[in-house]
């Protein structure tokens, strides 16, 4: 069914591309898929899928308010930054991928950090969210940015439950956090409880001095001052010549589908290797509870992250062919350099402090509004609580561990450079059968493999999206497999057989949070899926 389609091809945006299919001859362009799934549908609705109910609630009092997707992820951005303020806040930046509606091409607003005009190898980037937020409401927001901050206002002043996911995340970071800056997070000298209410007036202030000045205050403002004046590494002019990036995004295609992703510095090139990759090897014929599903899957990852170490870097300091690298010859060529049956040479996949240190602290949010317009946005941090410094209630990001510790890698640090993220904030669609599907997901350097694998269940298991999204994952890393539940024997030991040391490793927070939304039909039905490894939920309502 058309419905199932949609649903399949979200959820295989959104998993690790581990495919096996013959020799390197059988590779081809393989045939548009064509699923459908019975789900919870809405229709001509609108819906937000996050990591938080909190947030989840605020965009969609937005979009019940007249307010259009742009107006709601404002709003979301700011809700989760109050109550995920270890994943992304003002301290911070991100990345929108905006389809404004059926028919039109995405745009992409990369507000990630840069690095400090003065040259110093320090760990905090300019902050680049509510800058952000600034440029991409003024291109297609309805209300005004003094009510999208007000419900953020409302919860950090008035407080809100805490969950267990965040309790655990601030007793997990308290070495990195000061705590006198922070005290509210530890009342009685110890990690706020699940259940217990956080009340965050700081922030509220600052939340209310945007309210009222505008977030340009942040920039040219006294926020502005404060911040350069607490933080000696971020100056006054850093702040004011802080530019959104505004850009096409990085495309390729999937059994017919058509992928939008981030593009470089971000991994949407990675992630549409992979997919490609993966359709090359007619993924779809292949059986995904065998060893070599797993090992081909590994390969495409290795493949397509190495190549990312080369080729993907800031592309206002290195030319990058966003178009070559996203084509189907190009991934053909990397499918090429895979053998079926063995292990490939150790492959250098990580080269930042970053990636040694598995920082997987992002969040994702995906909008639809009634009128077809699309939000599909990762926002960050980089590590949990960024840097751990906390400057008028809010964490600043330690984003510039994302540079290589290569100098000569064109990911190298430079003066005003925005270093390569994981995130991977992505859309696919297919006008032919009116289908769109916003997904993402936080993990680090595992967001492509996590996003492929979904994708992948998601098509072509006759299963549900969020079955989909609940099955177990794993993760391959050179020669070693992570595996989130335990598996049968037989294929432990024909893993084993391969080369590969199998751990099974049981972590919420190691495979990833994908949300995903979808709207499909000539009745424009939303339905959706939200994971609950990070405490997922997503809601949508319909005209009827």
């Amino acid at each position: 069914m058309k419905k199932m389609t949609t649903l399949l091809l979200i959820v295989l945006l959104v998993s690790v591309g581990f495919m096996f299919f013959g020799s390197k001859s059988d590779l081809e362009e393989s045939e548009k898929v064509d699923m459908s799934m019975n789900e919870e549908t809405h229709k001509e609705g609108y819906g937000v899928s996050s990591s938080n109910p909190v947030a989840v609630e605020v965009g969609m009092r937005v979009l019940e308010q007249g307010g259009n997707a742009v107006d709601a992820a404002v709003a979301v951005s700011f809700a989760l930054g109050v109550v995920e303020p270890y994943g992304s806040g003002i301290g911070g930046g991100g990345t929108m991928l905006v389809l404004p509606e059926s028919g039109e091409e995405p745009v992409v607003y990369d507000y990630r950090e840069t690095a400090p005009a003065d040259g110093k190898k320090n760990s905090t980037g300019v902050p680049g969210l509510v800058k952000g937020m600034r440029d991409v409401h003024h291109d297609y927001g309805l209300k005004s940015l003094y009510d999208l901050l007000e419900p953020s206002i409302e919860i950090a002043e008035d407080g809100f439950v805490v969950d267990t996911y965040l309790s655990e995340r601030i007793h997990g970071a308290r070495h990195r956090i000061d705590e006198d800056k922070a005290s509210h997070f530890f009342p009685g000298g110890e990690a706020i409880k699940g259940g217990e209410t956080l009340q965050q007036e700081e922030l509220a202030e600052t939340l209310k001095h945007l309210q009222e000045y505008g977030l340009n205050d942040f920039y040219e403002g006294e926020l502005a001052e404060k911040v350069a004046d607490n933080y000696s590494d971020v100056t006054k002019k850093d702040l004011k010549e802080y530019e959104v990036v505004k850009s096409a995004p990085a495309k390729g295609s999937f059994y017919g589908y058509e992928v939008y992703s981030a593009g470089p510095p971000t991994a949407g090139v990675t992630l549409i290797q992979m997919l490609q990759m993966a359709e090359q090897y007619k993924i779809d014929q292949v059986d995904k509870d065998s060893a070599d599903y797993i090992h081909l899957l590994g390969e495409m990852a290795k493949q397509a992250y190495n190549d990312r170490l080369s080729n993907i870097s800031d592309p206002a300091f290195n030319e990058v062919a966003t178009e070559k690298l996203t084509s189907k010859d190009y991934s053909k060529k990397l499918a090429q350099k895979i053998s079926t049956n063995e292990l490939s040479a150790s492959f250098d996949i990580n080269d930042t402090p970053a990636d040694e240190n598995n920082h997987n602290n992002t969040t994702h949010f995906v909008i639809m509004d009634k009128d077809g317009m699309v939000v599909s946005a990762t926002n960050t941090l980089s590590n949990f609580f960024g840097s751990g410094n906390m400057i008028e209630g809010f964490f600043l990001n330690n984003q510039l561990a994302n540079f290589s510790s290569n100098e000569k890698s064109p990911n190298s640090y430079e003066p005003n450079k925005s270093p390569r993220s994981f995130i991977t904030p992505t859309i696919i669609r297919n006008e032919d059968e009116n289908e769109v599907i916003g997904i993402g997901t936080p993990g680090g350097r595992r967001i492509p493999q996590v996003l492929t694998q979904v994708m992948v269940r998601a098509m072509f298991d006759d299963i549900s999206l969020q079955e989909a999204l609940d099955h177990p994952r794993f993760i391959v890393e050179d020669d070693e497999i992570y595996i989130e539940e335990n598996v049968p024997d037989a294929l432990v030991s024909d893993l084993r057989n391969k080369g590969y040391l199998v751990k099974i490793h049981n972590s919420d927070m190691f495979y990833g949070g994908v949300q995903m939304l979808s709207k499909f039909g000539d009745d424009l039905e939303v339905a959706g899926a939200a994971d609950k490894r990070r405490s997922g939920v997503w809601k949508a309502r319909g005209s009827e």
